[in-house]
């Protein structure tokens, strides 16, 4: 399990303004979602900019904090979606936490790449919303919601739990 340590810094709950401030509280984000997913079993680690770690060394209660959570700190002049994209990748069976719709990497695709790619983040990507300093997880699904073909059956999503077969 990797987490976007820059997306949780940046996210505040009920304010999707451009101008978000990243402090104490934000920073207390990564520990409680951190502390959230060992609670349910997981082995999180956090992958997160450099720059926020040199740029906190003057507050001591970040740089605590920071200390005592397992980070791994991506080099100046690289992205640090890079990163996290690797890792999930190379580390069969992980997730990255994260809202990033990576919309600036899929972009950079052909159209039939994008839908790979597309479908991948669907599989392994956990998005994530704060309530009262609880992070609620909305993991991928174990099954498609797409329409699928079968041989000469045709399975249409209706909800969740069932599926409308047209055979022709």
């Amino acid at each position: 399990m990797f987490i976007d340590g820059a997306n949780i810094l940046y996210f505040h709950p009920g304010n999707h303004k451009k101008d978000k401030i990243i402090d104490f509280e934000t920073f207390n984000f990564l520990k409680i979602i951190y502390e959230q997913l060992i609670d349910e079993g997981y082995n999180p680690l956090i992958i997160l900019h450099s720059r926020h770690k040199f740029n906190n060394k003057s507050n001591d209660k970040i740089q605590n904090l920071l200390d005592n959570l397992p980070i791994y700190y991506t080099p100046n002049n690289i992205n640090d979606d890079l990163f996290l994209l690797y890792s999930v990748l190379f580390v069969r069976g992980s997730y990255l936490v994260t809202n990033d719709r990576l919309r600036d990497h899929i972009n950079k695709f052909e159209k039939e790449e994008k839908k790979l790619i597309e479908k991948w983040i669907e599989e392994y990507v956990i998005r994530y919303d704060i309530m009262d300093n609880c992070f609620n997880l909305t993991k991928p699904s174990n099954y498609t919601l797409e329409v699928q073909k079968y041989d000469d059956t045709w399975y249409l999503p209706i909800n969740t739990e069932s599926w409308l077969s047209i055979k022709l």
